[in-house]
């Protein structure tokens, strides 16, 4: 269900697989093993971008000749009309919130890392991807800054289960 929903995600907004990527990314490179790449859920999100990219093949001719020499052309070319300025885009408390929340399990952890704390990171590289993302884009709107609040939020969670599981006490971690 998970890799379904992250396919989809990622198919129907491109600029996400980022957010999607990112912590699978560290995750392999931390543990230099590919066998991470082939678990249910990567092959599943992987299957629904691939079968998304494949139904353009199945469109009639005309319909694929419209939509890729006209019509994504033409909205390509104004979308650039929709541009904020980068101050305009910094100066959201989203952004900023998102990516204080994001530096928490790096700034603290507990003596005894329980699973929750360390699955946090995991949803701090997402966070900190989905917020790169959408200074990226340019845009300024808010749905573009969701997955960058939403994953903070997740990691508030996270790391509340973390740090009041077993009477664990947060430190600051050694830089």
């Amino acid at each position: 269900g998970l890799g379904l929903a992250a396919g989809l995600f990622a198919s129907l907004k491109p600029v996400f697989l980022v957010t999607i990527a990112a912590p699978e990314l560290v995750g392999l490179a931390r543990r230099r093993r590919l066998r991470a790449l082939v678990a249910p859920e990567t092959l599943a999100a992987a299957a629904v971008v691939l079968a998304y990219a494949a139904h353009f093949a199945l469109l009639p001719a005309a319909v694929r000749e419209a939509f890729f020499h006209r019509w994504l052309p033409l909205i390509a070319s104004g979308y650039a009309a929709y541009d904020a300025p980068l101050r305009e885009i910094l100066s959201r408390r989203g952004l900023w919130g998102a990516l204080g929340a994001a530096a928490l399990p790096f700034l603290l952890r507990p003596a005894e890392p329980s699973a929750a704390w360390r699955l946090a990171r995991a949803f701090s590289i997402a966070t900190i991807a989905a917020a790169a993302g959408f200074v990226l884009q340019h845009k300024g709107w808010s749905y573009h800054l969701l997955p960058a609040v939403g994953g903070a939020v997740v990691l508030a969670l996270l790391m509340l289960a973390g740090s009041t599981d077993a009477g664990r006490r947060l430190r600051v971690a050694p830089i």
